[in-house]
């Protein structure tokens, strides 16, 4: 039950962004995940303050992507991690627990177009 809170919470977050595998195989997008988790779990998300009243986190670049956290359950400690490459070729989405290092759900679901 917690996993699929957690995995609608992540769908529902993702809106009609594109979505695809197509910048980095699934191994390498694992990788990519498992350092962001590393550097968030040694240096926290810092706010971001721009707008006031909307919770937003600052991005952090890691190779070619663009790592945007957004939290997802506050008690658990649980983010959702959106991947963007440079070249915006794909987007990959993550949940995961930050306290435990894990990944919770991961979403690599292609979509065509949302207009």
């Amino acid at each position: 039950m917690k996993k699929r809170v957690v995995l609608l919470s992540a769908l529902v977050l993702c809106g009609c962004m594109l979505i695809g595998a197509g910048a980095a195989d699934a191994a390498s997008q694992t990788q990519l995940t498992r350092q962001a988790i590393t550097h968030f779990q040694q240096s926290p998300p810092e706010e971001d303050t721009s707008y006031p009243g909307y919770p937003t986190w600052k991005t952090w670049q890691i190779d070619s992507c663009e790592v945007f956290p957004c939290r997802l359950i506050e008690e658990k400690d649980i983010w959702e991690l959106i991947f963007t490459p440079s070249d915006y070729s794909s987007r990959w989405i993550c949940a995961v627990n930050l306290s435990a290092g894990k990944i919770t759900a991961v979403q690599r679901q292609h979509v065509e177009s949302c207009e």
